[in-house]
């Protein structure tokens, strides 16, 4: 809770300070204004004789850039973590959680048409998966570049890989054409190896897309001032 002995003036212009030394991410700055704001408070109890404007001078002096900068790059760990968190609780869940049954469903699919369908089949797919994988990748990465332009504030958990996360379905092309090369496209043909390969290709790309949309779920979650001008589908 922030100090009830500074103004809103004095409060602004704490969150000045640790803007003005690059603390981007609104996130940090609420944590860092409230803790300043705790010294000083903390430090005005203890002597009551000093003015509010002479405590925060003093305290704003402890504070150098350096250590601001080494917040920010705690605060982008932590965030790395709960990211990977998420990322390993969603790739399971395809194995042992509500997804299995998509994960079935899909490996099924893609043996069926592996194993049945004609050798010349399987080589337009492979020369035609390029666009549709450059498509959704860029579409993606616009979507996700658009949805935090349109937030006023920068929260550390939405900028996590961000734009980068489209990536993803670009990637897949290559890793999805290399295996059809190797499995399905030589001399002998390996249906249920290019399922397997194709298939933990595409889930682990989803994981990572789902494990980043988490990260901005609970980021609105947390800071839902931040998304009052952002519209709930985005």
């Amino acid at each position: 809770m922030m100090n009830s002995q500074l103004t809103k003036e004095q409060i602004d212009l704490l969150y000045k300070y640790v803007a003005d030394r690059d603390v981007e991410y609104f996130d940090v700055q609420v944590e860092l204004v409230d803790h300043l704001a705790s010294k000083i408070e903390e430090e005005l109890d203890q002597h009551p004789e000093k003015s509010v404007e002479e405590v925060m001078k003093q305290t704003l002096k402890m504070f150098k850039k350096r250590d601001l900068k080494q917040v920010v790059k705690e605060k982008e760990k932590q965030v790395g973590r709960l990211y990977r968190r998420y990322w390993m609780e969603g790739f399971k869940d395809f194995f042992i959680g509500s997804k299995i049954f998509f994960t079935i469903v899909l490996m099924g699919v893609l043996y069926i048409f592996l194993r049945k369908a004609p050798i010349e089949l399987v080589k337009i797919v492979n020369e035609n998966i390029l666009w549709p994988c450059i498509s959704l990748g860029i579409v993606y990465s616009i979507f996700i570049f658009f949805r935090n332009v349109m937030m006023p504030q920068k929260l550390s958990l939405t900028s996590y890989r961000g734009v980068g996360t489209g990536l993803v379905v670009i990637n897949f092309y290559s890793a999805a054409k290399l295996v059809l090369k190797f499995t399905m496209l030589g001399e002998s043909t390996y249906p249920l190896a290019a399922t397997l390969l194709i298939s933990a290709l595409f889930l682990l790309g989803t994981t990572e897309i789902q494990a980043y949309e988490k990260l901005r779920a609970y980021s609105r979650q947390l800071y839902p001032e931040v998304f009052k001008s952002v519209p709930k589908f985005v």
